[in-house]
């Protein structure tokens, strides 16, 4: 793992289901054409409530620590990245170099030079995919204002 984490200032969680759609959509609309989404099938039924994409997006991620309602993200030493391989309006699949340090964590998803959208993902499954990265699954559960 890169570097000691230490925590940062507590952040504005926003969970109602309405906001966290949007931004889920503006994160889609910014990087997935409509048609190229798809109903992708895995082995078995497919249980998703909307269309996922295959994507390659470049993202920044932090660990996140819930405790009574309160979101607290702990910045690593060194910025950590990953990259969104799949996207749906309600949850990601992405890669990364090293294993969450929780059960939640921010991804920070750059629409243009100024703007992000930071979703917060409960993580529901992670997966060792070569020696160099892992692969985690989540659902988005919130949106951060940074406060």
């Amino acid at each position: 793992m890169p570097g000691l984490a230490t925590a940062a200032p507590r952040i504005a969680l926003e969970t109602d289901p309405e906001l966290v759609m949007a931004a889920a959509v503006r994160t889609r609309d910014a990087y997935v054409r409509p048609e190229n989404l798809s109903p992708v099938k895995i082995a078995g039924t497919e249980k998703r409530r909307s269309p996922r994409a295959s994507v390659k997006i470049p993202v920044q991620i932090a660990s996140v620590i819930m405790a009574e309602g309160d979101a607290h993200v702990f910045e690593a030493a060194e910025a950590e990245f990953g990259e969104v391989v799949d996207l749906s309006l309600h949850g990601l699949s992405l890669t990364h170099a090293d294993l969450f340090m929780h059960y939640f964590c921010l991804v920070r998803f750059p629409l243009t030079a100024t703007e992000s959208v930071s979703l917060l993902v409960e993580v529901l499954w992670t997966v060792r995919e070569t020696k160099e990265y892992y692969r985690s699954g989540g659902r988005f559960v919130g949106v951060i204002e940074e406060v």
